[in-house]
């Protein structure tokens, strides 16, 4: 049957490239799919009306101007026509050099596009701090949008008292609030007395805006269900404030994600965690996860579904054992160190609902039959459709957690739902109709750096019939190089640095493994140089911005 109610529902299941050879087949399907074709739309940095980058042409944006639902401008030069034909949109995004530099122009033909489009209900804007909504936008947005519910604002700076009180008028009526390193300089914060809307509410690196006055904010959402809080490297956490009113003020509250930025006594987070309502998402970066903060952390335990600990420090691995032998509601785990010694002497894991799990496993052992129990331990994981596993091992003397047949992979092939498996940071993506169980017996992992030793590459080889003379073109084709986002997530050893520059991180030894003062020596067989002295190592977890840059982590000499 080919009807047209069948096509629609079949649209927005189809990818780009599908798409377009739908809309290529007759007359029918090009009506039904090429909306589905335009939802989106990218006007990039380099887009010109007559320059190579122009594709597609100025034409056909003003063609297809209807269907867009999502609008991304990195330029909005010569494409006045075009945005007076959007008048569908749910998305706008407006972040890059050239809007952050266009001045009042740029808010008074935003201010004409919002107005068009009533329908609007997702905002987000990243400007480097050179550029801010005007207060005629905002009151744009007020007055014309009232199914607005985000507002993602990241790298403004808010001056005039205008813009702040359209802005509070645009808080008290969204659901979602997003703020990321921005500058309030000299206004004030009349913050209404009861926020009732808001239910995720982002706050980062507010500069200008005290802890206190961002406390009274979040204290002012009856109905919050998600808070993201990191105070920045130079204000102070309101622990005492925080911990007294939190549970009152956000009963509702289920997720919580913060930073160690603004902490300062060794158990300021066993205070907030036990000061929590019961938790089903926690996520923590640059925490010193002691005793006491873990003992408050199993109050949550009953509820979590998400859990997200890999940037800690000093997470031991009974700790992650005792994780996955006691959460039964874990969708999603990251964790940072698990022992194989832990892991065969402790009880059988009980998550069996986890759907996510990245982990790196310490091969404590060289013995096969421990590795046979933890793979039998992951095989038991059956809902799971993410799965990432780095490893090492304590020594040179000792093997690394081995993805072999002797070492009882093929127990995995239990693992149907199955779409991505990284092993030792290589990750591989996985089709429905993959036969796991063939492909784990080929697979192997082998680790490259290169004459330098700045950029660590990983490339696995597939076992086959073929002659050797294949082996160097098969290798080529698997290359796979690591970007900054693989390099954030894993962790890695440090490489040959000097004082204030990047870490070079690679897949020996985790980079969670250093802790302040610890002495730093470099694998011989990874890098010629080998740097022996005392190193600070302190961590800069942020997430990406707009604009996708993404800080790296510094090492200074202590």
């Amino acid at each position: 049957m080919d009807l047209p109610i069948i096509r629609h529902y079949l649209g927005p299941f189809l990818s780009r490239a599908d798409l377009i050879n739908c809309v290529r087949v007759c007359q029918q399907w090009h009506a039904s799919f090429l909306p589905f074709l335009w939802r989106r739309c990218d006007i990039t940095a380099d887009w010109t009306p007559e320059g190579p980058a122009a594709s597609p042409s100025l034409d056909v944006l003003i063609r297809n101007a209807r269907f867009i639902r999502e609008l991304q401008l990195q330029t909005t030069n010569g494409i006045s026509d075009f945005l007076e034909r959007c008048v569908s949109l749910r998305v706008l995004i407006v972040h890059g050099k050239q809007p952050a530099s266009a001045g009042d122009a740029l808010w008074t033909e935003l201010s004409a596009l919002v107005r068009r489009n009533p329908s609007l209900e997702w905002i987000v804007f990243g400007l480097y701090l050179e550029n801010s909504p005007s207060a005629k936008f905002l009151e744009a947005l007020v007055q014309s949008c009232p199914r607005l519910r985000c507002y993602e604002s990241s790298q403004c700076r808010y001056d005039d008292p205008a813009q702040m009180d359209a802005l509070m008028k645009i808080i008290t009526s969204v659901e979602q609030i997003v703020s990321k390193f921005e500058h309030f300089v000299n206004v004030p914060f009349n913050t209404p007395d009861v926020l009732p809307n808001i239910r995720q509410l982002i706050l980062k690196d507010a500069r200008g805006f005290c802890t206190m006055t961002q406390l009274d904010l979040v204290c002012r959402c009856p109905n919050l269900e998600d808070l993201k809080w990191c105070v920045g490297r130079d204000a102070i956490f309101p622990i005492q404030e925080f911990c007294e009113r939190i549970a009152k003020a956000c009963p509702k509250l289920r997720s919580f994600h913060t930073d160690s930025f603004g902490l300062q006594g060794p158990n300021d987070l066993m205070k907030i965690l036990d000061a929590l309502p019961p938790l089903e998402t926690l996520l923590l970066y640059g925490m010193v996860i002691n005793r006491n903060i873990y003992t408050a952390l199993r109050r949550h335990f009953a509820t979590l579904q998400t859990l997200d600990i890999i940037d800690c420090f000093y997470v031991k691995s009974w700790m992650a054992q005792d994780i996955l032998e006691s959460c039964p509601n874990l969708v999603k785990l990251a964790i940072s160190k698990l022992l194989l010694r832990d892991i065969v002497q402790g009880k059988d894991w009980v998550t069996h609902k986890l759907e996510d799990f990245s982990v790196h496993i310490i091969a404590d052992s060289d013995s096969v039959a421990d590795q046979w129990i933890t793979f039998g331990q992951i095989s038991k994981l059956t809902q799971l459709r993410r799965l990432r596993i780095s490893t090492s091992s304590w020594s040179n003397r000792v093997g690394n957690f081995r993805f072999r047949l002797e070492s009882g992979v093929d127990q995995l092939k239990t693992l149907i739902k199955l779409r991505e498996l990284g092993l030792g940071g290589h990750a591989q993506e996985m089709s429905p109709e993959d036969d796991l169980s063939r492909r784990l017996r080929s697979f192997k992992i082998d680790l490259k750096v290169d004459e330098e030793g700045e950029e660590p590459t990983c490339y696995s080889y597939m076992e086959d019939d073929d002659d050797d003379d294949d082996d160097e073109e098969d290798e080529e084709e698997d290359y796979y190089d690591y970007d900054d986002d693989d390099l954030e997530e894993e962790g890695g050893y440090v490489g040959d640095i000097q004082d204030g520059e990047d870490v070079v991180l690679t897949e020996s030894q985790p980079f969670q493994d250093f802790d302040q003062g610890d002495q730093v020596v470099v694998d011989a067989s990874l890098s010629e140089t080998i740097i022996q002295g005392q190193y600070n190592a302190s961590i800069g977890v942020t997430e990406d911005s707009l604009d996708h840059s993404q800080e790296r982590r510094k090492v200074e000499h202590q």
